[in-house]
């Protein structure tokens, strides 16, 4: 008798959100499901990562024309689970709507944890789904009251582009990479100038700005004026444009930590702390980096000895410990956090019936 093949969709409607969509293919993959990706066109060359193990479709554009699409795959492929990449939005909530109708399993991965307060669309969605996904422990208890069971927890951590990647270094620098375009409303980067300009820094240190730098936008210029002012543009490493993917990874392999400088006062700050996750800390667990956390963001997050908790007053003096007591790869790769196949399994216990 033939066995029957088991089949899933993973959708995003956006543009956004392709870091967590590498470990849901190669889980489900590995698990025996038959795997299509149906994502936003221009998410295609961003998940080609994923093609191993999954069909990638663009689903075009357009709000209803998306869900037509991705609902019309789905019935002809014949999936019987539907994992949507972003637990909110309109696309979303009428996505699961049909999918319900047909008695197809519903999972959704939840980004931020706050809107099941309040947002009515995202509690909508979690109403119908089986299982929902979150990326740190402390983040499942906003809804384990209202949703008992079905909320479960992993670390996004497959990176394909990142396996195998040659360290791009300097000899000159001891490299601290901090990852995302340059925005000061959002980052602390206002704080450089006077790290740069504390004697008790290592001289060797630079800090290696990873994401697109606006050099035309006031505060990203006022704050590399200042960084010019003390004689020490030489100690930050900028890109204009993106950085290309292969360079990205190979930059972060040759950093010797990371910083995800989200300090009190920075806007998205209180939601670190309560409602999301960096998408740093997955960097720093798929490098093997440790990554330097302010201290109330630090405490709740479940990655042992990948995350280094500071102070913002004693961050100099956390970079200093640090580098003279490193955090070795081995130590982070040791905890279940950076393990893939625990990951993965957490993953699919949401999947699972």
């Amino acid at each position: 008798m033939t066995r029957r093949v088991r089949r899933a969709a993973i959708v995003q409607f956006s543009a956004a959100h392709e870091l967590s969509l590498p470990l849901q293919a190669w889980a489900l993959h590995r698990a025996g499901f038959d795997v299509e990706l149906l994502v936003h066109p221009r998410l295609v060359p961003h998940v080609a990562n994923c093609r191993p193990w999954a069909r990638v479709v663009a689903l075009g554009t357009g709000h209803h024309a998306q869900v037509v699409r991705a609902w019309t795959r789905i019935r002809r492929t014949g999936a019987r689970l539907v994992v949507s990449n972003t637990a909110h939005g309109p696309q979303t909530r009428h996505l699961f709507w049909l999918c319900s109708g047909a008695g197809i399993r519903r999972v959704a991965v939840m980004h931020f944890v706050d809107k099941l307060a309040n947002s009515w669309s995202t509690r909508a969605i979690a109403d119908r789904c089986h299982g929902i996904v979150v990326f740190a422990k402390h983040l499942a208890t906003a809804g384990n009251a209202a949703y008992p069971g079905r909320l479960h927890t992993m670390h996004p951590i497959l990176y394909p582009e990142a396996e195998g990647v040659t360290p791009l270094r300097d000899p000159r620098w001891i490299d601290i990479g901090i990852a995302g375009a340059v925005q000061p409303d959002r980052r602390d980067y206002a704080i450089l100038p006077t790290l740069l300009a504390d004697p008790a820094l290592d001289p060797r240190v630079r800090f290696v700005c990873l994401g697109r730098c606006q050099r035309d936008d006031p505060a990203v210029a006022q704050v590399l004026a200042q960084v010019a002012q003390a004689g020490q543009s030489e100690r930050v490493l900028t890109w204009d444009g993106f950085v290309p993917q292969e360079e990205f990874h190979a930059r972060l392999a040759g950093c010797r930590a990371l910083c995800a400088l989200m300090h009190p006062g920075c806007a998205e700050y209180n939601d670190f702390v309560r409602d999301q996750v960096s998408g740093v800390l997955y960097l720093g667990l798929v490098h093997r980096l440790p990554v330097l956390v302010e201290q109330a963001i630090a405490d709740p997050l479940d990655m042992g000895p990948a995350i280094v908790p500071y102070r913002v007053e004693a961050l100099v003096p956390a970079i200093t410990a640090l580098l003279e007591q490193p955090v070795t790869a081995e130590a982070i790769a040791g905890h279940p956090a950076a393990d893939l196949e625990v990951q993965a399994r957490q993953y699919l216990q949401a999947c699972l019936a």
